[in-house]
């Protein structure tokens, strides 16, 4: 059996290392700020609150990124063809139908993926956002 032993002294970088910490946090607040402005700018405009991606929170190693729209989800993925049912009457109508009928049949929604590629474009540069922090934090 081959066994390797390496022994480090760190003695003389601990006062740097202790910083880490706050340049990693300020690092991952850059990286979600970037990520929202990415976010915003790749979501589709219809009315608006799709565009309304905001920093929930964010832990030591996590940015939790959010947005009130309800239907990014389906934005983003698609939808199945499905029927559409009156919720609040007995019949659907619409301005330019010929007459009020109790469902219709959606054919489907096109997935945009526009949060996927909002993170591709975003991932090259995160780590940009990393040393920018560093470099600030030890200066």
């Amino acid at each position: 059996m081959v066994q390797v032993t390496v022994d480090i002294d760190v003695s003389g970088l601990e006062s740097r290392f202790s910083k880490f910490p706050e340049a990693k946090a300020l690092g991952l607040q850059y990286a979600a700020e970037e990520t929202v402005r990415t976010l915003m700018n790749y979501s589709p405009v219809d009315h608006g609150v799709l565009k309304s991606w905001f920093i929930d929170s964010i832990d030591d190693t996590e940015a939790h990124i959010k947005t009130p729209a309800e239907y990014a989800f389906y934005v983003n993925y698609g939808t199945r063809p499905h029927f559409i049912y009156p919720t609040n009457a007995k019949m659907l109508y619409w301005e330019g139908a010929e007459h009020p009928v109790p469902y219709v049949v959606h054919p489907g929604t096109t997935p945009t993926l526009f949060i996927e590629n909002a993170i591709d474009d975003v991932e090259g540069r995160l780590a940009g956002y990393f040393l920018k922090a560093l470099e600030e934090v030890m200066g």
